[in-house]
């Protein structure tokens, strides 16, 4: 698949190698021929805004300058957090609403989606 918009059921979009990203939505998986930062650009694009719009108007209302969570989609409440620089290859995206849970473990942190797929799904970070 070589394109794809972030919709109500994207859970997170995790790097597979430099140019494709494994998408997790709530009852399947799959693979697009994009990076995930360009995901995330082409659905801000796709709901009428930048990216670099959606980032500057959040860092003003919340005072964030790094790793700023993107409202891709107000009406939808399609928010995505990145967990590391979004400029990193290995940048990945999460959504507000696919958090299940998140917990420490030995200076780790697990992150916990939500899931309607039998295998559970965690991420380490």
């Amino acid at each position: 698949m070589d394109s794809y918009e972030i919709n109500k059921d994207t859970v997170a979009l995790i790097p597979k190698d430099e140019r494709q990203t494994i998408v997790y939505e709530v009852d399947k998986s799959f693979v697009v021929d994009k990076k995930p930062l360009e995901i995330v650009e082409e659905s801000c694009e796709y709901f009428g805004s930048s990216l670099e719009g959606r980032q500057i108007g959040t860092s003003k209302l919340i005072g964030f300058t790094h790793k700023v969570p993107v409202i891709v989609e107000e009406s939808n409440e399609l928010i995505f957090f990145p967990i590391s620089s979004p400029e990193s290859t290995k940048c990945i995206w999460i959504s507000l609403k696919g958090f299940d849970s998140v917990e420490e473990q030995n200076g780790k942190t697990y992150i916990y989606l939500k899931s309607l797929l039998t295998n559970e799904k965690q991420i380490n970070s």
